[in-house]
């Protein structure tokens, strides 16, 4: 892996690849089939969270900041706080009849994520968001990148053994897995959620008002008190599209302009995918 290609594999891990100087990472995991603005806008929202609560620890470490630069700074081209998209291989829960090849759906997902770090570090740039070192960071290191760890490894996909690998590659890393209302309501069903919910917080969008916050709540409390699951809740501007609606519009022959990035909506027409 490195800043240009953006994919962590299952052989850098295995290689004992590292980033001890990440500090919060999320895992958005998903079929991403195609990739959309939905995802990379999901993306942005957990990562502004994750930023917020990073500065909020190290507002409670007196000299945090000075003593982690020193010690791991220079050993990443990673931000602290990063966003991992974990594209699925084979979804336990899900029919696969209609998924393009992994391969297909993990070059959309570098052209996507290689145009959003570029957004976000303009951004930063432009915006001066934050501290000096917070400015500084965000025009050196990349907050976006994908893995390709599920795809390369067979049979079912499960978020507790993809999560158990990449707490090795981040060891120093809170972490955290960013899930829809749909999935915080089946939790109790996920293989192993106990050992899960042991390794890493949720993070649930509660997209476009799916669910009442009354609802959310008496949920999350139940989760704790019956699993020990550690769970918070994402503020979501409304999104109106889906990938489902995307492959619609392509077998009808509508256009996809403004639904997902440019370079993402060529590479589907080059290759003539979900026609």
């Amino acid at each position: 892996m490195d800043k240009n290609n953006l994919c962590l594999s299952l052989s850098d891990i295995e290689s004992g690849l590292c980033f001890p100087s990440v500090r919060k990472l999320g895992i958005l995991g998903g079929s991403f089939n195609p990739i959309h603005y939905g995802h990379l806008i999901l993306g942005r929202t957990a990562l502004k969270t994750l930023e917020e609560k990073e500065n909020e620890d190290n507002r409670n470490k007196r000299n945090s900041i000075e003593a982690f630069d020193s010690e791991n700074r220079s050993d990443s081209f990673l931000s602290r706080e990063c966003i991992v998209f974990l594209p699925t291989g084979v979804p336990y829960h899900k029919k696969n009849s209609d998924l393009p090849p992994f391969s297909e759906r993990s070059t959309m997902l570098f052209l996507a994520l290689k145009e959003e770090n570029e957004r976000y570090r303009n951004d930063s740039k432009k915006n001066h968001i934050g501290t000096n070192r917070c400015s500084i960071e965000n025009e050196e290191t990349l907050p976006f990148f994908y893995s390709t760890i599920e795809g390369e490894r067979s049979g079912n996909s499960y978020s507790y053994d993809s999560a158990l690998i990449l707490k090795k590659t981040f060891p120093n890393a809170e972490i955290f897995l960013i899930i829809g209302t749909d999935e915080f309501f089946t939790l109790e069903n996920w293989y192993k959620i106990e050992e899960l919910g042991k390794m890493l917080h949720f993070l649930v969008a509660n997209r476009n008002g799916e669910s009442e916050e009354r609802e959310l709540t008496e949920r999350k409390k139940f989760l704790n008190n019956e699993f020990g699951l550690s769970c918070s809740f994402l503020n979501m501007k409304k999104i109106n599209y889906s990938s489902s609606l995307i492959r619609e519009k392509l077998e009808n022959g509508d256009s996809i302009s403004g639904i997902l990035p440019v370079s993402v909506e060529k590479y589907i027409m080059d290759k003539n995918l979900y026609h």
